[in-house]
């Protein structure tokens, strides 16, 4: 399997959309609206900062 190198700017539209579907939760508070994406592609809650693991972004 060939792993794109996505921009920051892609995480983030990528990210939204994601969270527009309402497919991330946060497992220690449960925040479902409120994250962050930083250049690796890595998702942070942004109310207790818990790093969501597993978010698949091939499936767009």
């Amino acid at each position: 399997m060939s792993r794109r190198n996505y921009s920051l700017r892609e995480y983030q539209e990528m990210l939204r959309e994601k969270v527009k579907r309402r497919e991330l939760r946060c497992p220690r508070c449960g925040n479902e609206e409120d994250f962050m994406v930083n250049e690796l592609g890595h998702v942070f809650c942004n109310r207790c900062y818990e790093k969501i693991r597993f978010v698949r972004w091939d499936e767009r």
